[in-house]
């Protein structure tokens, strides 16, 4: 703890264990949600964490999202085909992009 006071990083440290507080309970809570709303709840995650460069896309492919949050592969694929037809993702190589945010922001608040 001197260290840390000594190079002044507690105010720091402390925002930083906040925020990962603050990300881990959204997390557990969101494992409770339906599954299109876990999901959603995933995919706006992944997105808010990335930056400029990588933009609105998602790096993942089916398989790993349906591991991510506990979701067989065949429930995922179905929530993902329903989206592409609605204009919300569009796949991109192995992983996709989010074309309507703020539809997945709404329904990962949804109970």
């Amino acid at each position: 703890m001197r260290t840390v006071q000594r190079l002044e990083l507690d105010g720091t440290l402390l925002k930083y264990l906040i925020k990962k507080t603050r990300e881990t309970t959204e997390f557990t809570i969101a494992t409770r949600l339906p599954v299109k709303a876990r999901l959603a709840a995933l995919l706006t995650y992944i997105v808010d964490a990335g930056d400029e460069t990588t933009g609105p896309s998602i790096p993942m492919t089916q398989r790993e999202l349906a591991d991510s949050i506990g979701m067989s592969l065949r429930s995922v694929a179905g929530t993902i085909a329903d989206w592409k037809e609605l204009g919300v993702v569009r796949t991109e190589g192995s992983g996709m992009v989010i074309a309507e945010s703020d539809f997945l922001r709404r329904l990962a608040r949804s109970d």
